[in-house]
């Protein structure tokens, strides 16, 4: 007896039938007789197709025993023999075999069916002339125009031209005679973290302070900090860095934010401004809070050694931030290169991902101004791979479908708007705080945007998994898919301070496949998720896939021990904390340090207590105390601020009633 006779597949991967085998061989006769189950056996003889006879007596179709009448199993492959074993298990458990067939049903045929081409959209050009109103379809126009102009032999001209041109707008972007130093929108004439980065008396920074004319980028006003500071009794965070007003900053201000608070700069196209310091460690007190221009600024009434106000300066020319030009012009020349030159889909394919690259890098989130050219021209070969590889699992079906239906407009109009929000995603998508996703926690709305990001890829993964169903290909991607899922599991558990950081890269190669067919939404994704993989490589790079805890801590605050105080005594507001014991010295902290005012007064202080007098002789202003353990040269967390009101000159984390 065959293996085929145990158990064989028929119409289809979702229905499975029994062919039962023909009983043992025998010399007995007998006539036949009617089973209980409804078929027709021969009660001790029945004949197979070439006259052999065979042995039936006592045969019960129920309780049919396999091994009985099986000869020669053990001559079988030892897989045949697991198969057949596997296939009557479940035959003998029903329930088994529903979730079978119900979850084969679920993943559709297994024989692969071509897509259908797409189809056109009534995408229509509507004019009025006299009394008639012609309506004509803008796919037709554009292929007509297109073969009667003879375009694409003159594509190739088109991309010098196109390339030249946005030649021009780079130079005109960084080289510019003239032309200020370009800074980033969080540049300040102090640092502004850690707090005690100027050393004692900020004398360290104290050569920074220089008059200066800086070249400020457009969009600073979405540049936030991405973690907590303090100023001086208020905690600052999801707000640029902006501290003091009515002309007057402190030193630690972010500039281009200063500017766009002062008024004199823009908030889309940038500009120039002047620092003029004023003299150290004279500085200023009294920074005022106050909202202009979209910005509010924090107050800081105490005396801080640095300050500076600005003036407006520089040409329109010379200072204007050029990436929406850019992007503008960029934007039109692909959408007359897609709708007119008809290129095929592979020449279309080069085109969009070296112009995509080129405008990350250079335009709209160039990791360096003016562009440092070694790493521009050193992501190419990657991107290029990439590009190679996102051809053949998605692109070469997706393209040739719309270009075989001639449809140049939709392609224009789907694949530049997915392009285009992909490559632009960082300014875009900047006020979407789940930058923290996979560490640390994302707050409520990081929570909110994240399952809303969720619902949104749940619904296109669903509408492209019943697409892929009725092809027969969900079996396909699965196998491909879910061998991914163990490997992330154990890359996000495992633990001693290493997190899964799911990169741009990561999320745009993941979800390329998927978009592989010849629909709107597959056109659409493909290129969105083209854009999303240069916008992160072209600014980031090929980041890791596992990062350790303290390289993903940046400046927020490490977990460290802090100094506790123990008490205020006394009419002079003496601050006192337990004094450095073993187990610290035993892991390096020796000293604390001190922070009065924002500003270090003490680096390696091995005294236990403080007193208002100690920091200043101006008890007209609230003043502000901090320290941390010096743990081998370097301080640690410092602490939240205990305040000294002047109200009722005592110490107090919490503001006396007025």
């Amino acid at each position: 007896m065959s293996t085929a006779d145990l158990g064989t597949a028929h119409a289809g991967p979702s229905t499975l039938s029994l062919r039962l085998p023909s009983p043992a061989p025998s010399d007995r006769k007998s006539v036949s007789t009617e089973t209980n189950t409804g078929a027709i056996y021969s009660a001790d003889e029945t004949n197979d197709s070439a006259g052999n006879s065979y042995d039936t007596d006592n045969y019960d179709a129920e309780n049919y025993d396999v091994e009985r009448v099986t000869p020669n199993l053990e001559d079988r492959a030892p897989w045949a023999n697991s198969i057949g074993r596997v296939k009557r298990s479940l035959l003998s458990r029903p329930r088994i075999w529903r979730a079978v067939n119900a979850m084969n049903w679920i993943l559709g045929p297994t024989e692969y069916r071509e897509p259908p081409p797409p189809t056109a959209l009534a995408l229509t050009c509507a004019c009025t002339g006299g009394r008639k109103r012609v309506v004509a379809p803008l796919d037709p126009i554009a292929v007509r125009a297109s073969k009667r102009g003879k375009l694409r032999h003159f594509y190739l001209l088109y991309l010098v031209v196109w390339a030249a041109g946005f030649i021009l707008l780079i130079r005109a972007a960084y080289y510019q005679p003239g032309s200020p130093e370009v800074v980033s929108c969080t540049s300040g004439l102090w640092d502004d973290w850690p707090p005690d980065t100027c050393g004692l008396d900020m004398t360290e920074c104290a050569a920074m302070l220089e008059e200066g004319t800086y070249r400020c980028p457009g969009g600073c006003q979405r540049v936030k900090l991405g973690n907590p500071r303090w100023v001086g009794g208020e905690e600052v965070n999801k707000k640029p860095l902006v501290i003091g007003g009515n002309g007057v900053y402190r030193a630690d201000s972010w500039v281009c934010a200063a500017g766009l608070h002062a008024g004199i700069i823009s908030h889309t196209y940038g500009g120039c401004l002047r620092v003029m310091p004023m003299s150290f460690p004279k500085g200023s007190s009294n920074f005022t809070s106050s909202r202009a221009n979209g910005l509010t600024s924090e107050s800081f009434a105490p005396h801080f050694p640095g300050a500076y106000t600005l003036e407006p300066t520089g040409s329109w020319s010379s200072c204007l931030d050029y990436h929406w030009p850019i992007t503008a012009y960029n934007v039109v020349a692909l959408f007359a290169f897609t709708t007119f030159f008809a290129p095929r889909p592979a020449v279309l394919l080069t085109t969009i991902l070296v112009m995509g690259y080129a405008h990350v890098v250079l335009v709209s989130n160039p990791p360096n101004r003016p562009p440092l050219w070694s790493r521009v021209f050193e992501g190419v070969p990657t991107a290029l791979l990439a590009g190679f590889w996102a051809w053949h699992v998605c692109f070469r079906r997706t393209l040739n479908g719309f270009y075989a239906a001639q449809l140049p407009v939709e392609v224009a109009l789907w694949q530049g708007a997915g392009l285009w929000i992909g490559l632009e995603s960082s300014t875009l998508f900047s006020r979407i705080p789940i930058s923290r996703l996979g560490y640390g926690s994302l707050g409520v709305d990081g929570t909110i945007a994240l399952i809303v990001v969720v619902v949104l890829v749940t619904a296109v993964v669903l509408v492209q998994a019943l697409s892929f169903r009725r092809l027969g290909l969900v079996r396909y991607y699965l196998a491909r898919y879910l061998f991914l899922v163990p490997i992330l599991i154990v890359l996000a558990n495992l633990g001693h301070d290493y997190y899964l950081r799911l990169h741009h890269y990561l999320l745009s190669l993941a979800g390329l496949p998927v978009m592989s067919l010849p629909n709107r939404i597959s056109l659409f994704g493909s290129a969105f998720c083209l854009g999303f993989f240069l916008d992160g490589s072209g600014r980031w790079g090929w980041a890791s896939i596992v990062e350790g805890g303290w390289s993903l801590l940046g400046d927020a605050a490490s977990g460290a021990d802090m100094p506790e105080v123990s008490s205020v005594v006394g009419p002079n507001g003496y601050i006192s904390w337990p004094a450095i014991n073993a187990t610290l010295v035993a892991q390096g902290i020796l000293s604390v340090g001190i922070l009065f005012d924002d500003v270090l007064k003490s680096s390696n202080f091995t005294g236990t207590n403080f007193s208002i007098a100690d920091g200043t002789t101006d008890r007209s202003v609230d003043h502000y105390f901090r320290m941390a353990y010096i743990a081998n040269g370097t301080s640690l967390d410092y602490t939240d601020p205990l305040t000294w009101y002047a109200s009722n000159e005592s110490w107090s984390t919490v503001k006396p009633s007025d």
